[in-house]
């Protein structure tokens, strides 16, 4: 099963709290030490903030090197293809809502590699298939169960009433 790694970024941010290097190290330590390979590993940002996420970048960036994994940069509001760091192998388009749907036809058109998150629409599934981003992941669709109209629908969409060239992470 193919996998990526994310950061926890969003959720410490949804819910209010801080976000901490000390875990996220943790956790990558425990996926090398079980030999799986990621498809890539997301670089920690910062929700909607373009100067915070380039600087998290900045220090994070060495740390998550080290790991020997294709590297993601987490695109913010407010940023353009030139703020993406040339150390990046995909670029993960977040920030929010708004933002992130406006602005992911530019971000698919000028680099080979876009993640988008947060996907939990067919709507936005469709889109993001159709503007060439290469995966994209979301929770709604199994929120409440794998028994559930929704990931039925998630189902039939995977298996074949769609271009196949989108993965789901």
């Amino acid at each position: 099963m193919q996998f990526a790694l994310d950061n926890d970024a969003y959720i410490a941010y949804r819910n209010g709290k801080p976000w901490k290097v000390e875990a996220w190290i943790n956790f990558l330590n425990k996926i090398k030490a079980s030999g799986l390979t990621p498809r890539w590993l997301l670089v920690p940002d910062v929700v909607g903030r373009k100067i915070e996420t380039i600087e998290s970048w900045r220090y994070h960036y060495p740390i998550a090197k080290k790991y020997g994994w294709p590297i993601a940069f987490a695109a913010q509001d407010g940023m353009t293809q030139s703020d993406v760091p040339s150390g990046a192998q995909i670029v993960f388009v977040g920030g929010t809502t708004t933002w992130k749907w406006k602005s992911l036809p530019m971000w698919c058109e000028n680099f080979p590699r876009v993640h988008v998150g947060r996907v939990n629409t067919f709507e936005r599934l469709q889109i993001a298939e159709r503007n060439g981003a290469e995966s994209c992941d979301g929770s709604g669709f199994l929120r409440c169960s794998f028994h559930n109209p929704r990931a039925e629908g998630l189902r039939i969409f995977i298996e074949g009433h769609r271009d196949k060239t989108l993965q789901l992470l």
